[in-house]
């Protein structure tokens, strides 16, 4: 599960930087696309990675911890926050929204590295456990996204990094240019998939084997209501 909620985030973080101006300007115009606001989306788009790591590190480390655990757990959240709130306060005064995402980022990196800590500490038992083999995506998908992010931005900096294309830039010219952009974005997305279904295949098999236990639950319950209004029909008819 940690392995496919990675690989969601990467997705995130090799795609998002790209094209977050894209986006901007296509739904909202130049009104938004010329402020920081395609920065802040970008740095947003490493941060949903950070958010992902947290969120399930987290979580099965509060399941697995003791109350002495979870005491000294809090206690670590709390110093986080604490530093959380000094480096909002350094960074938002000097950087706006941006130094936000900085800040959360950096208070999502001591959560994850905590939590890696208390993994660690949980697996020692079993020698044969790796926090980086057993957790993270295999190296050749690691590969294939940082070639996908690159190639990402190497499309932006040729189609619509500045001064070839700008506030100033026709829109009709910015749509032509932006829809090469993505065509590219397309194709890298189609390569990276195609590699991760041979690198993930057991990490997509199992979200598709929870996808499909959540299904069974849902189809048990619809079908005695089904049942029951076959025997209403019956019923009427008599």
């Amino acid at each position: 599960m940690v392995k496919a909620v990675s690989l969601l985030g990467l997705t995130a973080a090799a795609f998002g930087p790209s094209y977050s101006y894209t986006l901007l300007r296509g739904v909202y115009g130049v009104r938004w696309s010329e402020t920081e606001a395609p920065a802040v989306l970008a740095a947003y788009s490493v941060y949903v990675l950070l958010l992902a790591l947290n969120g399930i590190g987290e979580a099965f480390v509060h399941a697995v911890l003791d109350a002495r655990g979870l005491r000294h757990s809090n206690a670590a959240l709390l110093a986080f926050s604490g530093a959380h709130l000094a480096a909002c306060v350094a960074l938002v005064g000097r950087h706006g929204a941006l130094g936000l995402v900085a800040a959360d980022g950096a208070n999502m990196v001591l959560r994850i590295a905590y939590s890696a800590w208390c993994i660690r500490g949980f697996f020692r038992p079993l020698p044969s456990f790796s926090l980086v083999r057993d957790l993270l995506p295999a190296p050749a998908s690691l590969a294939a996204f940082a070639a996908a992010g690159a190639a990402a931005a190497a499309s932006q900096r040729a189609l619509l990094a500045a001064p070839r294309t700008d506030g100033s830039t026709p829109q009709r010219v910015f749509l032509r240019r932006a829809a090469a952009h993505v065509a590219v974005g397309a194709v890298l997305l189609a390569a990276l998939a195609a590699v991760l279904a041979r690198t993930e295949r057991a990490a997509l098999r199992q979200v598709m084997d929870m996808r499909r236990r959540r299904g069974r639950p849902q189809q048990q319950q619809q079908e005695p209501r089904g049942a029951e209004g076959a025997l209403g029909k019956d019923d009427k008819l008599d």
